[in-house]
């Protein structure tokens, strides 16, 4: 049985294997992991959000702003996307 520390570990690196499966648009790859995560959502979407959240401060800095307006950047952005395809197909 893993230790509360290494169970930590090993949801980030599923994560952050999710988020590439999807960068490199492997399907199979990225459902596989979604339903690995999916047994522990809350901690799954903590994982997310602090790799989400390690990803705007990169690209804040890399942009030179606040990482609030980095937020408000891809809030933008996915609205948008949602609006103008309500029924996915990002």
């Amino acid at each position: 049985m893993l230790s509360n520390r290494q169970q930590y570990r090993h949801r980030h690196a599923a994560a952050l294997d999710l988020v590439e499966a999807w960068i490199h648009d492997e399907d199979a790859d990225v459902y596989n992991i979604a339903d690995h995560l999916a047994r522990e959502p809350q901690a799954a979407c903590y994982a997310l959000t602090r790799i989400l959240d390690a990803a705007l401060l990169l690209w804040a800095q890399a942009a030179d702003v606040e990482r609030g307006q980095a937020f408000a950047a891809l809030r933008a952005k996915v609205e948008g996307d949602l609006t103008a395809n309500p029924h996915g197909g990002w």
